[in-house]
Parts: structure tokens; C-alpha cells; sequence
């Protein structure tokens, strides 16, 4: 096989995940704009908005292990500045309206700058 066609074989694989995906996003998008007022859509939404954040605080729980952060020790400099970015992170969305897409990549390289530095 030659390095042509695994790079074609790659992006028709990558393509063909990406678009039953992308197909269903652009038939829910529709629907959504079309019923978005409706109140039993509403009241859909504002009960997933609890069941996504606990998700989300199911994603960190996973995440919280020694392997990711290390031990709680004085020397574990590791910890305290994913501690550290998380306290700013936090800070920068609510109390400082940065939008989270900005606050990521912030976040990405302050932590690459700091733990390339260490």
C-alpha cells in the first residue's frame, strides 16, 4: 500500500464516520429551528440542561484519578496547576463572561507552555 492510498483510505474512513453523524445534526437543526418556540420542546430542554451537567460532573469524577493528577503531595506540581487552570477557567467564564471556546484554548496553552517548561 502505498502512502497515497493511506491517506485516501484514512479520510474516506474519517468521512464516512463523520457523516451519518452529520446528516442526523442537520435533521435535528431543522426540526429544532422549526418547533424551537413550542412549549413541550421547551420544557424538553429545560429538564436536559441539569441531566448534561451531571454528565459533565460524571466526565471529571471519572477523570479525578492519581493517574491523571497524581498524589496529594507538597512536590506535586502537576496537581496544583490543573487545580490552578481549573479555579481560572472557572473565574474567566462566570465571573469574567469569556466565552468557553477561548477559555479552552487558553487553558491548552497555558498548560503546553508550562508543562513543556517543567
Amino acid at each position: 500500500m502505498t502512502r497515497t492510498e493511506a491517506v485516501c483510505g484514512s479520510l474516506l474512513a474519517s468521512f464516512s464516520v463523520m457523516l451519518p453523524s452529520f446528516i442526523l445534526m442537520l435533521l435535528i437543526s431543522a426540526f429544532f429551528m422549526h418547533y424551537k418556540d413550542h412549549k413541550s420542546v421547551q420544557t424538553v430542554l429545560k429538564w436536559l440542561r441539569p441531566v448534561v451537567v451531571g454528565m459533565l460532573a460524571a466526565a471529571v469524577l471519572l477523570l479525578l484519578n492519581e493517574e491523571n493528577l497524581g498524589t496529594f503531595s507538597a512536590a506535586n506540581l502537576q496537581l496544583y496547576v490543573s487545580i490552578g487552570l481549573f479555579i481560572l477557567a472557572f473565574v474567566a467564564t462566570y465571573f469574567w463572561k469569556i466565552g468557553p471556546i477561548k477559555v479552552i484554548l487558553m487553558a491548552g496553552l497555558f498548560g503546553g507552555l508550562f508543562y513543556s517548561l517543567i
